[in-house]
């Protein structure tokens, strides 16, 4: 049991708690987007004109948490893409293609590549006698993620990481 002195030292040792309890929510945030990547993204087909890259360059390394960070009484992490971890091979149509319809003009999409995915919205090139490919099917991976953000799972991981690290508490849900 640490002895504190005075308000300093306890708002110390609460900002480093918390700072920590962040810090552990947000990575099982990741991981679970990573495992809905890998259900609704990775696991619905296997492509035959490239090869995944999966944490190498792919839909799951591009995703990530910040370092948290501390901003008055403010503590804060977040998951978000990066779309500079991305591998790019337009020829190879890695995260782009030098073979979209002539007035997208594009074939850099790491930037839509997360929209593109989640909607189905994927070029044509190998669809098959005028029917869409699988690729070009929404695969939501992010509205899941959302959802437990929003209801009671991450609130349910932060008052469990609370308690591993010894603050008492109650949820109170308003």
């Amino acid at each position: 049991m640490t002895l504190l002195k005075n308000d300093g030292e306890l708002m110390a040792k609460m900002t480093m708690d918390m700072q920590i309890i962040i810090d552990e929510a947000t990575e099982i945030l990741l991981e679970r987007l990573k495992k809905k990547i890998e259900t609704e993204v990775y696991n619905k087909r296997e492509p035959k004109k490239y090869v995944r890259r999966k944490e190498d360059g792919g839909l799951l390394d591009s995703w990530t948490k910040s370092e948290t960070q501390i901003i008055g009484n403010i503590i804060q992490s977040e998951v978000s893409p990066d779309i500079d971890r991305l591998a790019l091979d337009s020829d190879g149509f890695v995260h782009g293609s030098n073979y979209w319809p002539d007035d997208a003009g594009i074939t850099d999409v790491r930037h839509l590549l997360n929209e593109i995915i989640i909607k189905g919205t994927g070029g044509p090139i190998f669809d098959k006698e005028g029917v869409p490919g699988w690729w070009r099917s929404p695969r939501d991976f992010y509205k899941p993620i959302v959802e437990l953000v929003q209801g009671t799972w991450m609130t349910n991981k932060i008052a469990m990481l609370f308690k591993k690290h010894g603050i008492k508490g109650r949820i109170v849900r308003g």
